[in-house]
């Protein structure tokens, strides 16, 4: 029985159609289909990738409106402003505090400095945001701190009034003043397949394509604009 079993071996050994490995140009084939195949779907995955930072850059955004009206409630109905005026949202943000560092950041932000995010007061403290407000609100009289604030009360279009967005400037301050301003957004960025996720001061998030709107519609900046 056992010189039958090995005999059978060997035959089978010696067949050309029975092969017990691969050979090198198969081994190749495979790999080329696999790196094909990688090729069709990496695309396809990336876009699922980038509809997810948007979803979450607009929950964020989400979430800033809803701290922003907090202050407002709290503060006999002004406006949050300053430079550093979505820091003061720090403390009304509904996150766990180890997650409030990255809070303030797109999730979609090249920036090498994401997550240096720190408190607004107390000295040489290193913070990073992405997201600012809108300079029309946040500074009224200019670029010096401002003596006076927004109400609510005084917003005639606080459903298209613009109130946060992803920028990488230090607040959206030349929103729609100059000539040279007046073909886009150009403190804002557009990392969300070419367009940007804008928080209102109603508090509704709404995706914009790039330049849309224009920056000479006041309606979308200034708080009392007809």
């Amino acid at each position: 029985m056992k010189n039958h079993m090995s005999r059978l071996f060997y035959e089978a050994a010696k067949c050309p159609f029975i092969r017990t490995a691969f050979t090198l140009l198969e081994l190749l084939i495979v790999i080329s289909i696999i790196a094909i195949l990688a090729a069709m779907l990496l695309p396809s995955l990336k876009s699922a990738r980038d509809s997810a930072k948007k979803i979450v850059c607009a929950g964020r955004l989400k979430e800033i409106g809803a701290a922003s009206t907090m202050y407002t409630n709290d503060y006999d109905g002004f406006m949050v402003y300053g430079q550093h005026s979505v820091l003061r949202l720090y403390s009304y943000v509904n996150a766990k505090e180890n997650d409030k560092r990255g809070f303030f950041v797109c999730p979609t932000d090249p920036s090498p400095m994401l997550q240096n995010l720190a408190n607004l007061d107390g000295a040489n403290r290193v913070f990073y945001y992405t997201y600012r407000q809108n300079g029309q609100i946040a500074y009224p009289e200019g670029l010096s701190l401002p003596t006076r604030r927004w109400r609510i009360s005084e917003f005639r279009h606080s459903s298209t009034c613009f109130n946060f967005m992803p920028s990488n400037a230090s607040s959206i301050i030349y929103s729609y003043k100059g000539s040279a301003n007046k073909p886009g957004l150009p403190a804002a960025v557009y990392w969300h397949k070419n367009g940007i996720n804008i928080n209102h001061v109603d508090g509704h998030v709404a995706y914009y394509k790039f330049r849309e709107p224009q920056c000479d519609q006041l309606k979308y900046w200034t708080p009392d604009a007809p």
